[in-house]
C-alpha cells in the first residue's frame, strides 16, 4: 500500500556519490531551448529503465496543487525568482537483478522502507512486523509499479506528449508535457465509481418515473500541468515538474549490496511456504 506521505520519499544516504545529472533547476533550462521542436520524437525508447546494479535518488519539493509549475516556459522558476521550495521528501532506490529496495524519508524525518522482490512487496507495518503481498503500484503520480517501470508518475511520457529537444550545458534533453490528475489511484477509482453509481441511479429514477433529487457526484478533477525533462543519451528523467511540485533525479552505480534484514528474509520465506501449502 503506497501512502501519500511516503510516496517517493526515500533514503537519507546512499554509499557512493551520486552523479551530478540533476539540471540544477536554476530557472534557465527553458531559455536554453534549441531547435528540434518540429522533427518529431527521437527513435528508440523515450524513457528507459535504469541499468541493473544501479541506484538513484528523487528529491521532491513543493506540492502538485500549489500553483503553476515552478519552471515556466519563460524560464523563470516560480513567481519569486530564485527562491527554493523546501525539500518535502526524498526517495533513494537501489536495484540489483529482480530486487529493488526503497528507503523513503518524509519531511518529518520518518523513514519508510520497502523491498520489491520477484513480484512481491515487503514493508513493515505500524507495529514493525514485516507484511508481504503481491507487488503493486502505479496508476497515479505517487507510486511506481516496479514490475514495468522504475519511476512513479511518468507513464504519460510518449510520442504524443513529446515537445521537442533542448540543449543544456552542451547536452541534449528531450521534453514532454501533459496535464495530470494529482489524485492518488485509490481516490481516483473511488470518484469514478461514485460518478458511475450516481449516473446509474439517476437513469433508473428517470426510466421509472421516480421523482428524486439528482445524486451528488464528485467535483471534476482539476488537472495540473506536468513537464518531463529526459536526458537524450540515457533516456532517464532529470527533472519533472507536476503543478507546483518539482522532482530532481540523480543516478550512480550500485556500490554496495542491498540490505536484507533477517526479519525481511524470514517473512518472505514464510510467505512462500504459505503459498506452497495453499496450492497443494
Amino acid at each position: 500500500m503506497n501512502l501519500l506521505p511516503s510516496r517517493l520519499s526515500f533514503s537519507r544516504t546512499l554509499p557512493g556519490a551520486f552523479l551530478a545529472l540533476s539540471l540544477g533547476f536554476s530557472g534557465v533550462l527553458m531559455s536554453q531551448t534549441s531547435s528540434d521542436t518540429n522533427s518529431g520524437p527521437p527513435s528508440g525508447p523515450l524513457l528507459n529503465r535504469t541499468p541493473d546494479r544501479s541506484a538513484w535518488s528523487v528529491t521532491i519539493q513543493g506540492f502538485p496543487q500549489s500553483g503553476e509549475s515552478p519552471l515556466s516556459d519563460s524560464g523563470s522558476s516560480g513567481s519569486s525568482g530564485d527562491e527554493k521550495s523546501p525539500v518535502l521528501a526524498q526517495s533513494t532506490v537501489m536495484k540489483s537483478g529482480d530486487t529493488i529496495y526503497e528507503q523513503n524519508t518524509g519531511a518529518d524525518g520518518r523513514v519508510h522502507q520497502i523491498w520489491h522482490i520477484k513480484g512481491l512487496k515487503v514493508e513493515k507495518g505500524s507495529d514493525g512486523t514485516p507484511v508481504v503481498g503481491p507487488d503493486s503500484g502505479g496508476g497515479d503520480i505517487y507510486s511506481a509499479n516496479f514490475q514495468n517501470s522504475d519511476f512513479a508518475g511518468l507513464d504519460w511520457v510518449s510520442a504524443d506528449t513529446y515537445q521537442g529537444k533542448i540543449k543544456f550545458k552542451g547536452s541534449d534533453v528531450i521534453v514532454f508535457k501533459q496535464n495530470l490528475s494529482p489524485m492518488t489511484a485509490d481516490v481516483h477509482q473511488a470518484n469514478v465509481m461514485a460518478s458511475a453509481n450516481a449516473a446509474a441511479v439517476d437513469l433508473y429514477n428517470k426510466q421509472h418515473g421516480i421523482k428524486a433529487a439528482a445524486m451528488a457526484t464528485p467535483p471534476p478533477v482539476k488537472l495540473v500541468p506536468a513537464v518531463g525533462y529526459i536526458d537524450f543519451k540515457s533516456r532517464l528523467p532529470l527533472i519533472v515538474t507536476i503543478g507546483g511540485e518539482k522532482r530532481t533525479y540523480q543516478y550512480a552505480p550500485l556500490s554496495t549490496s542491498i540490505p536484507m534484514p533477517p526479519e525481511i528474509a524470514k517473512a518472505l520465506s514464510d510467505y512462500a511456504q504459505r503459498i506452497k501449502l495453499l496450492s497443494q
